[in-house]
């Protein structure tokens, strides 16, 4: 069953994250890196695009599958960035790549369980705590992470949520919108350098 194939492999790779802390095995760092990336691509490509788009609905084990892939992959960041002094130079990226793949297993989640503007609504508020927690945490990673997912929701609300306004409300969305990108670009030049420092 496909619930229990992404449990079954979140505690393999569990088990590969602790064995490499543990003996500082590059090979089972490279080998957790393998399976993080199929259980990524089995949430995007199976989970979300053939279970949601062909059988039109998720089982009730959506939430706390993806919630404990999306603990797993955060826990591993945390893990192997208190390890960094020990790792390769070209496995200095752990910690990036496992936050991207916590709050890419927070994204389909959400994607999954919600329907229609209440996906807009969940992506928006884990964009803000992203970007928050990006600050209060000192982690660009996260804050890039927030920045992208608020980005695909504008790209969803505009193209897609106001499809079902009517012609006025829809200009009216667009000229804000217009307004909001505009506001963005004359601060991002007025305080690029102080941006920079920051992001």
């Amino acid at each position: 069953n496909s619930q229990w194939l992404s449990l079954y492999w979140a505690i393999i790779l569990a088990i590969l994250i602790a064995g490499s802390v543990q003996k500082n095995f590059a090979e089972l760092k490279i080998t957790g890196i393998l399976l993080a990336l199929v259980i990524a691509a089995k949430m995007v490509f199976h989970d979300l695009f053939y279970r949601h788009g062909y059988n039109g609905g998720v089982e009730n084990w959506t939430l706390p599958v993806y919630l404990v892939g999306a603990v797993l992959f955060y826990g591993a960041s945390a893990l192997y960035y208190n390890q960094r002094n020990f790792l390769s130079d070209n496995l200095k990226n752990l910690p990036v790549l496992y936050s991207w793949l916590g709050s890419l297993a927070l994204f389909v989640m959400i994607w999954l369980v919600f329907s229609g503007y209440r996906i807009s609504v969940g992506w928006a508020v884990l964009a803000l705590i992203l970007v928050a927690l990006g600050f209060v945490i000192n982690k660009k990673e996260l804050r890039y992470q927030g920045i992208t997912v608020l980005g695909i929701t504008i790209f969803k609300v505009f193209l897609f949520d106001t499809s079902e306004l009517e012609s006025i409300f829809r200009t009216i969305s667009f000229m804000v919108l217009g307004a909001i990108l505009l506001a963005a670009s004359f601060l991002y030049s007025k305080y690029k350098d102080k941006l920079k420092n920051i992001l």
